[in-house]
């Protein structure tokens, strides 16, 4: 998409907890694609901690990573 790309991205925004901050635990989410599962311009999925600027810095852990498809 060359410049353009953000145009045509798809965000899945996930709130973690009520305030958007949990502390010193561990989180499962899930993200559901089926919505853009025919596009097939895509070829990355981005994990962004906080909104883009956001004022809650901090150390994050990834852990336990796993891709699949969901029979229907």
């Amino acid at each position: 998409m060359g410049d353009n790309a953000w145009e045509t991205q798809t965000e899945i925004v996930k709130k973690v907890g009520e305030d958007g901050l949990v502390l010193d635990k561990w989180v499962e989410l899930e993200f559901d694609f089926s919505s853009v599962a025919a596009r097939t311009d895509y070829d990355k999925i981005v994990i962004q901690f906080g909104a883009e600027g956001h004022d809650r810095p901090g150390i994050f852990f990834f852990d336990d990573f796993q891709f699949g498809e969901v029979e229907p």
